[in-house]
């Protein structure tokens, strides 16, 4: 299983733990392996408690590494989960209780896919072809899972691209004991319910973001080499990158950032934000600017895909490309803003639907009449293809 994560011409680490009916192994590819010497043992708590991780966790003075994150499930279990900040999965076992837990971020950012066969075998592992060289998972795709993925029509977060291979809900913990019998909790979720219930002005929601913003970037600057960050113009990658290469300049680190400049298939890169780009390098001199262009249109718009997930994994896609470029010049983090107005607003679709629905009418009158000039349409047929889509059955509001 662990030989099948291994991409060719990497030669990573290997640490187990193999303890009854219990196997665990973790590749750690930021250190090269010596073929003389045997396979290490993984991280171990006082108790016993066994880890294999993959992380990187961002809060500078509580939890940072394996050994802080054993001694946190030591004290209190699942029940201190929800103190991590960063991106991980995990997979705890307990000797005591003849415990696995596993654990994966709120954010879903660690990848975690996990097969059971009741009375049998459960098996988990970062990527299905983990889980499919164990002989014990067939490969076969599920064809309901890529005809959603490509009408942009949402999958259960615990769907996979395979039969029989589920993801661990993002912040979601599971535990399965030796006799088969599990449980399953949540450590994180967000709670749409909260959503407008803080009352406050303009300025001060702006100076709180700018504040909660600020550190996040801080947060997760790494300690030594330079940074790497998305500049596309838009709102929320110029604020990352311009953060960033504020809170790198004291210390003489550099910035590089990447923009994907138009092409004549591409015109409208970034819905036009790339305007911006000139503005935010003449304001931060020192950011070291790499502009990019999308070589291969096929490897866009039809880009080889990774075998385990449905995303781009061509050399010449232009994201495999900045991270490959950022990778060799010493950069290990890349800030991305880029989508994250979809985040909050999906692009705003469906602000038409919820204005409608919502009683703002005036509001809904003049973004239809703006809009239909713009498209040079009618006011009817703008308002049928913004509006109707969003309030059907299978649409985005109910």
């Amino acid at each position: 299983m662990a030989t099948a994560m291994i991409q060719p011409g990497l030669r990573p680490r290997i640490a187990k733990c193999v303890d009854g009916p219990i196997a665990l192994a973790m590749l750690d590819f930021a250190a090269k392996s010596d073929e003389r010497k045997p396979a290490t043992n993984l991280p171990q708590g006082p108790s016993g408690l066994s880890l294999a991780a993959d992380i990187r966790l961002d809060a500078p003075d509580e939890c940072t590494d394996d050994f802080s994150l054993l001694a946190l499930l030591e004290q209190g279990g699942t029940n201190n989960i929800e103190q991590l900040a960063g991106d991980f999965a995990f997979a705890a076992w307990d000797p005591r209780h003849r415990t696995l837990l596993l654990a994966r971020d709120g954010m879903g950012v660690r990848p975690l896919f996990l097969a059971q066969r009741p009375g049998s075998a459960f098996v988990f592992a970062s990527l299905p072809r983990g889980l499919h060289a164990s002989g014990l998972i067939s490969k076969k795709l599920e064809q309901s899972f890529i005809v959603n993925e490509l009408l942009l029509q949402s999958n259960q977060p615990q769907h996979s691209l395979f039969s029989g291979v589920e993801r661990l809900i993002p912040g979601d913990w599971l535990r399965v004991a030796q006799d088969g019998k599990s449980e399953q909790g949540q450590h994180w979720r967000l709670n749409p319910a909260t959503a407008g219930r803080l009352k406050i002005n303009a300025k001060d929601a702006a100076a709180e973001l700018s504040t909660l913003i600020s550190a996040a970037v801080s947060r997760r600057l790494p300690a030594t080499g330079p940074v790497a960050s998305h500049l596309s113009g838009g709102m929320d990658s110029c604020a990352l990158a311009i953060l960033a290469a504020r809170a790198l300049r004291p210390l003489g680190r550099d910035l590089l950032a990447y923009s994907l400049l138009p092409t004549p298939f591409n015109e409208h890169a970034f819905g036009g934000a790339g305007q911006f780009i000139a503005p935010v390098l003449r304001q931060e001199p020192d950011m070291m600017w790499f502009p990019m262009q999308a070589e291969d249109p096929l490897a866009c718009v039809l880009p080889k895909m990774d075998e385990d997930q449905l995303f781009p994994a061509d050399p010449s896609h232009p994201e495999v490309r900045i991270m490959a470029d950022a990778s060799v010049r010493g950069a290990q983090t890349l800030f991305s803003g880029w989508g994250g107005d979809e985040g909050a607003s999906y692009n705003h679709r469906g602000v038409l639907a919820e204005a409608l629905l919502t009683w703002h009418w005036g509001y809904l009158t003049r973004e239809l009449r703006a809009m239909a000039a713009q498209r040079q349409k009618s006011v009817a047929r703008t308002a049928w293809s913004e509006i109707a889509p969003y309030l059907g059955e299978d649409g985005y509001m109910h």
